[in-house]
């Protein structure tokens, strides 16, 4: 009877093994080629895959095998990430009734591109996020010195700008600005001129994308992680103090983007040629408020505002005309192409990253973890005030994975204290 109980034990660990090495070298492989989400494979006008979705879709079929997947999706920390999909859902099934199903494609592929497959990713993923962030920042190194290469040869758009083969220059922003925060902080712990050199190389490229967002956002959070190293005994204080001026200037900026018409008429601003792109941005907020007005309940449905971007702009003063893919700030866009639900979820998301402690024991296991994530959140937050952090596959699971992580580790009840009986020492 032993001998056989042993024997079944003994297979069960050798199947075990047999399973983790492949779990885990296709979730290494995804993190170090996010960048080339742009390979598409088309099956016809309507329908297209792109090569880091179907490499998902396989790692969330082989993650499934888990013995923890649904204990893992089942996290009541998770709620308001699930009902911003639930609002997302509505918004898209409310739109496409209306619409009798006419461009059905489009708004189901931006849905499962940036927000079901990377967020059911992310949640169950076998990975330490730790182990995640260190492939993703190889793979961010190798991207910045191909950087160098388009800039010395002059390979930049019309503009100037660094964008190698992303669509936009701040498209690249976002996908290596979180690796320079990791650069930095490395520097900072173990004065390695490796991470040094990789600093400078990754904030050139940051730098050649002239990319505003980039350059209002990262300045904030490498001040923030300045301050946690050589300040570790105020970094409970030096987090609540950055959180809340990030917490007054989203929410001060982005009601001022949504009153942008009335703010316009009170400064008595009047375009003029030659136009800049500042005057791009505020067609768009314009457009935004106005969409707002007709669908703030249940939004226009994901992947349709620049559909009703290029209707709108036609009300507004010349400018030449190009599709615009977003809303330039995520609480809006998600209240846009969401409905109120994912919009006030995204908030609430904030608020609670932004105010709710992180558990000590958390803290004390994951210190380097916690604080990168801490300023990779602060980034992602400041950045998506005057763009979308959520668009493409690359930044899109990047987003997911410093607002998920960060997420597990928040400590939402205070810790239970017990009280010692007169017979207990």
């Amino acid at each position: 009877m032993t001998k056989s109980f042993s024997i079944k034990n003994n297979l069960k660990l050798s199947t075990v093994k047999q399973q983790t090495p492949p779990m885990n070298i296709i979730n290494k492989i995804i993190f170090f080629i996010l960048p080339i989400y742009y390979f598409r494979f088309s099956f016809n006008d309507e329908i297209s895959f792109n090569f880091l979705q179907i490499i998902l879709i396989i790692a969330i079929i082989i993650n499934s095998r888990q013995k923890q997947y649904f204990k893992k999706l089942k996290n009541k920390k998770l709620i308001p990430l699930y009902l911003l999909l639930a609002g997302f859902l509505a918004s898209y099934l409310y739109n496409q009734t209306i619409s009798q199903w006419q461009e059905w494609s489009n708004g189901l592929g931006k849905m499962i591109d940036l927000l079901f497959l990377p967020i059911i990713y992310i949640i169950t993923l076998p990975l330490k996020p730790i182990q995640a962030w260190q492939i993703y920042q190889k793979s961010a190194r190798l991207l910045a010195i191909v950087g160098l290469f388009y800039f010395f040869n002059h390979n930049l758009t019309f503009d100037n700008r660094l964008n190698i083969f992303y669509d936009s220059p701040n498209q690249l922003a976002f996908f290596l600005s979180p690796a320079i925060l990791w650069e930095f902080l490395l520097f900072l712990q173990k004065k390695k001129i490796k991470n040094f050199f990789f600093f400078i190389v990754i904030g050139l490229n940051i730098f050649f994308t002239k990319s505003l967002g980039a350059y209002l956002s990262l300045p904030f959070s490498i001040t923030f992680l300045i301050l946690t190293h050589f300040f570790p005994q105020k970094i409970p204080n030096t987090r609540r103090i950055f959180s809340g001026i990030i917490m007054i200037l989203t929410l001060m900026i982005t009601i001022g983007i949504i009153n942008t018409p009335q703010i316009i008429k009170l400064l008595k601003y009047q375009p003029k040629p030659p136009f800049n792109s500042y005057d791009s941005r505020l067609i768009i907020y314009q457009v935004n408020q106005k969409i707002l007005h007709h669908h703030w309940l249940l939004g226009i449905g994901p992947g349709s505002f620049q559909k009703n971007y290029l209707q709108e702009q036609k009300n507004f003063p010349p400018y030449p005309q190009w599709a615009v893919p977003h809303c330039h700030n995520n609480l809006i866009h998600f209240w846009i192409e969401g409905g109120i639900v994912a919009g006030l979820c995204l908030l609430f998301l904030y608020f609670f990253l932004l105010t709710i402690p992180i558990s000590k024991n958390s803290f004390r296991k994951n210190r380097k973890l916690l604080i990168t994530q801490q300023a990779i959140l602060y980034y992602f937050i400041l950045h998506g005030i005057v763009d979308t952090s959520i668009w493409t596959n690359d930044s899109a699971i990047l987003f997911w994975l410093a607002i998920i992580s960060q997420l597990k580790y928040l400590q939402f009840q205070p810790p239970k204290t017990t009280i010692p009986t007169p017979t207990e020492k």
